[in-house]
C-alpha cells in the first residue's frame, strides 16, 4: 500500500510542476522538462504492485491451515 500510495503522490507533484500555476515557481510558467506519466502506466504500475504482492502472500501461506497459524502462535508464546 506505502509503494502505491507514493507512486500516486509523485505522480502528482509531477503533474502538478508540469502544469505550474503558481508565480514563485518559474513564473507561473509551466515546466515542460518535467515528465508527464500517462493514465495507463499508473494503472499498471498499480495493478504490477497488487499482483506481485498477491502472489507473494500466496506462496508465504501455501500450505498452511487456521490451524496451523493457530499453533504456531501458540509455540512462540510458550518459548
Amino acid at each position: 500500500l506505502a509503494i502505491i500510495l507514493g507512486f500516486i503522490g509523485v505522480k502528482l507533484i509531477l503533474e502538478a510542476v508540469h502544469d505550474n500555476s503558481l508565480p514563485f515557481i518559474n513564473d507561473g510558467q509551466p515546466i515542460d522538462s518535467v515528465p508527464e506519466i500517462p493514465t495507463w502506466l499508473s494503472l499498471a504500475v498499480i495493478l504490477g504492485v497488487l499482483v506481485v504482492v498477491t502472489v507473494a502472500s500466496l506462496l508465504k501461506t501455501r500450505g498452511q491451515t487456521p490451524e496451523d497459524a493457530g499453533t504456531r502462535v501458540e509455540d512462540a508464546e510458550g518459548s
